[in-house]
């Protein structure tokens, strides 16, 4: 009797792996209003959609710890909206090979998206397009999120990240310290033009370049900066750009070696995705690192422009 029993017992565990093969996930029905989601692609399951930049949506090493790669969504009757925990802003669909976005106005019909499902997977596509409309990882667009149809790159799992209501709420009080305004952007351009001579922001106007401390404290453009600028301003006064290595264990960076890695001639270079799909190489994107200067998360990083940006090339 034993035996036979073992032998039940085997036949029955075959038949649960049969139903319930590895890898399988159940699709999400429809998104809850007030939930925290994380995005993760079915044609590359390492990879999750990400806000990458005040503008830009693309596909990034999956982390669900990175505010970035989280998203908030509201939920109407009719179709729901996702807000980006990092920048605060709502994701913006886009039609055939078209680039997404992140927009602060939620009210246009391409911010507004429909769920769906194919297989075990979702798929969701902006109310504003088609059947061209799904969000799609594209490989050969340097792995940007584009509008396409409901391939295995238009797939995602959908998984629920639990955050409290408090850490919602911080995310975006953060998130508008993060994003400076237009108003503030200009305010900060006009400081930084009348404290320095030169638009790299690397000489001091005569007036500033004697301040001392105090004195720079009771000044309006210095006071206008954030403290990151400030604190530039400082460096090039003492003329010393040392600073601690974010490592601490690791030696501190001398000044002429801080200056000479943060001031520097860029020259342009090609757009990633192009560069990956004629090589026939791993794709990788415009975002990987061109300057050797990387960010924490909720950091942020001001470029100085001097001189005329190239005929053909773009800043951004």
């Amino acid at each position: 009797m034993e035996k036979k029993h073992l032998k039940c017992w085997r036949m029955l565990l075959v038949l649960m792996a049969i139903l319930l093969p590895m890898g399988v996930h159940a699709q999400l029905s429809a998104l809850e209003d007030g939930k925290v989601y994380h995005f993760t692609n079915k044609s590359n399951t390492n990879i999750a959609m990400a806000a990458t930049g005040l503008n830009s949506v693309y596909g990034v090493t999956a982390n669900s710890e990175q505010l970035s790669q989280l998203w908030y969504a509201t939920v109407t009757a009719d179709y729901f909206t996702l807000r980006n925990l990092a920048t605060g802003t709502y994701l913006k669909g886009n039609g055939t090979s078209s680039f997404w976005g992140l927009t602060a106005d939620n009210s246009a019909s391409d911010t507004h998206f429909d769920l769906s499902t194919v297989d075990t997977y979702n798929v969701f596509k902006s109310e504003a397009h088609g059947g061209y409309g799904y969000a799609h990882y594209a490989t050969s667009q340097g792995g940007g999120i584009v509008g396409w149809t409901t391939s295995d790159a238009s797939q995602w799992s959908i998984t629920t990240v639990d955050k409290s209501a408090e850490e919602i709420e911080q995310a975006w009080i953060d998130a508008a310290a993060l994003v400076p305004t237009d108003e503030k952007i200009s305010t900060i351009q006009t400081a930084l033009y009348n404290i320095f001579s030169d638009k790299a922001c690397t000489t001091l106007n005569d007036s500033y370049a004697d301040m001392d401390d105090v004195q720079l404290a009771d000044d309006a453009n210095y006071t206008a900066l954030p403290a990151e600028l400030q604190l530039a301003v400082k460096k090039v006064r003492d003329k010393n750009w040392a600073e601690d290595n974010a490592v601490a264990e690791k030696e501190g960076w001398n000044s002429d070696y801080a200056k000479k890695f943060r001031v520097q001639m860029y020259e342009p270079y090609s757009i990633a995705g192009e560069i990956t799909q004629f090589l026939q190489m791993y794709p990788h994107n415009n975002l990987d690192n061109p300057t050797g200067i990387f960010a924490n998360s909720m950091q942020r990083i001001y470029i100085m422009v001097e001189g005329d940006i190239a005929p053909g090339a773009e800043l951004w």
